[in-house]
């Protein structure tokens, strides 16, 4: 849709200072046709973590950068799953946890995967193949937000 591109060029323009001339949309089950080291930036709002391939993805969104692009994304925090569910995020995926589909019902629309990520677990995930630049609570603690490089 022509509208949302230009939406999303507009909120990554505004939100991050870079020129978003050019977007590249993808889909975890379509190859990337994007050269490594082209994008100057990676951006991914509220929605890797409706996947069980977040890792994989990451990685070749790091691997696409150029030496001074930057991946950006949110992801639901470790606290959303504490206060709503009144115990500590678990160390497994939360799709694992007895207590997803009460997670899903009173959180998720999507509710087919989606998992929750602290300081600990998004660094596990990601320092095989990146750099945290940056990592931290926003939106009243519910979501963590994350800057990742490429390893030097």
């Amino acid at each position: 849709n022509p509208l949302l591109l230009r939406v999303a060029q507009n909120t990554v323009v505004t939100l991050s200072g870079r020129n978003a001339a050019r977007l590249l949309v993808s889909f975890p089950d379509a190859p990337w046709f994007v050269p490594d080291r082209e994008l100057d930036l990676f951006w991914s709002l509220g929605c890797l973590h409706h996947t069980p391939h977040m890792a994989s993805i990451l990685q070749r969104a790091v691997e696409c950068l150029k030496p001074d692009g930057e991946c950006r994304i949110l992801v639901y925090s470790d606290k959303r799953w504490q206060r709503m569910m009144g115990e500590p995020l678990p160390e497994t995926p939360l799709w694992k946890h007895s207590n997803f589909d009460k997670w899903t019902r009173l959180n998720d629309t999507v509710g087919h995967y989606a998992d929750a990520f602290g300081d600990g677990k998004i660094r596990a995930l990601v320092e095989p193949f990146a750099k945290v630049e940056w990592c931290g609570y926003l939106c009243d603690d519910e979501m963590l937000g994350v800057v990742l490089r490429r390893k030097s």
